[in-house]
Parts: C-alpha cells; sequence; structure tokens
C-alpha cells in the first residue's frame, strides 16, 4: 500500500518537484506562448471588432486569477 503523500501549496513548486526542471520550463513557455498571443490578438481588433474586446479581456483576466491563485494553493 502506498504512503500518502502530500503536496507544496504553489503550483509552479508542485511542477518543478513532479516534473524536474524541463517540466516547469515547459509549463511556464505555454503560459507565456497563451500571454504573447492573447495580448497580441487584442491588440489587433479593429474597430469593427470592438464587442470581442471584453470576451479576450475577460479570458485573460480568468487565466491570471487562476495562476495567481495557484501560488498560494495547488490546484
Amino acid at each position: 500500500m502506498k504512503k500518502r503523500t502530500g503536496h507544496v501549496h504553489d503550483t509552479p513548486l508542485q511542477i518543478l518537484v513532479e516534473r524536474g526542471l524541463l517540466g516547469l520550463v515547459a509549463w511556464l513557455w505555454i503560459w507565456g506562448a497563451f500571454y504573447t498571443r492573447s495580448i497580441g490578438h487584442l491588440r489587433r481588433l479593429s474597430e469593427a471588432e470592438q464587442s470581442g474586446w471584453p470576451l479576450a479581456a475577460g479570458s485573460l483576466a480568468a487565466i491570471t486569477g487562476l495562476l495567481v491563485a495557484g501560488l498560494s494553493q495547488f490546484r
């Protein structure tokens, strides 16, 4: 029977512990790519497409909240 193991209360640190440095770098790269593309998308919205701006900005805010919350509580 496997002994129950705990977890750290920090998502990036947990990923580092479980997956190693390469896993953490990949995780950070994924979020960096998401933010780069999302912010680029916001900047390219034309006047006719401004109705899509709240949805894109809200998505960025939601993901940012998720990532910030993960700094103090894992999952």
